[in-house]
């Protein structure tokens, strides 16, 4: 686990459901409007991903939840969504005007999109496998 805390020092890592195709697209998006790159990304599914949650006493068989790890702390859900808009290019940053609603709230309103994510964009049958251009982002 100290591999992933010093080798990712200036980059964050965001955990996500690989095989989920509306976390897929949010990973696409993100890549997008990352203009700094100071993001990279783990499956749920994957070792650096299960090794991170554990650190935390996370279970990894929670798949219904998106993770912002930062080096020291960790992001999830509602939380997880605003700081990583927040360092968006474009209007993404303002998403962050939801961090005054509370976070009981916000993640009321996940849990749900969360829990019907495969019913909207349904599911793959293994992880995205990323481009020659994003190979690097990707752990």
């Amino acid at each position: 686990m100290e591999k992933y805390i010093n080798f990712h020092k200036h980059h964050q890592i965001i955990l996500f459901d690989g095989v989920c195709n509306f976390c897929n697209k949010w990973v696409n998006m993100v890549i997008r409007f990352d203009k700094n790159k100071q993001f990279k990304f783990a499956s749920l599914q994957s070792d650096i991903g299960n090794d991170i949650l554990v650190k935390f006493g996370l279970s990894s068989n929670e798949l219904e939840t998106i993770y912002l790890f930062d080096g020291e702390r960790i992001h999830q859900k509602s939380d997880a969504i605003i700081n990583i808009c927040r360092q968006l290019s474009g209007t993404w940053k303002l998403i962050r005007i939801f961090k005054i609603i509370p976070s009981q709230i916000r993640d009321f309103i996940y849990d749900f999109i969360a829990k019907n994510r495969y019913t909207f964009l349904s599911k793959s049958d293994n992880c995205q496998i990323p481009n020659a251009e994003q190979k690097e982002r990707f752990l």
